[in-house]
């Protein structure tokens, strides 16, 4: 598996140099992703929720929320909560949970 897998990167970058393309490393993509595309992402979801929050606290809003929980067993020890505006069917406020397990 491991020598299968450098193989395949070995023969990426052959290719890659042949076409002249450059290609980001993991770490760089990780680190331009850290710095500018999440805080944008996060930037624009802030301002889309309190404008939606905004809205909905004028009128008689009906939300649903649900809780959806993945684990490899039997147990689920992660989950999201996701509370969403029924009317116009748009996502709300989204929660990352862990379970304690008491």
């Amino acid at each position: 598996m491991f020598t299968t897998t450098l193989f395949v990167i070995y023969v990426h970058h052959q290719v890659f140099r042949a076409m002249h393309l450059q290609v980001f490393l993991y770490d760089t993509f990780r680190r331009h992703a850290r710095t500018y595309v999440e805080p944008a992402i996060i930037t624009k979801w802030k301002a889309s929720q309190d404008d939606m929050l905004l809205r909905l606290s004028g009128e008689n809003a009906i939300i649903g929320g649900d809780m959806r929980a993945d684990s490899p067993g039997h147990s689920a020890k992660f989950g999201s909560y996701t509370v969403t505006d029924l009317k116009t069917n748009t996502v709300i406020h989204v929660q990352l949970v862990q379970v304690s397990g008491n």
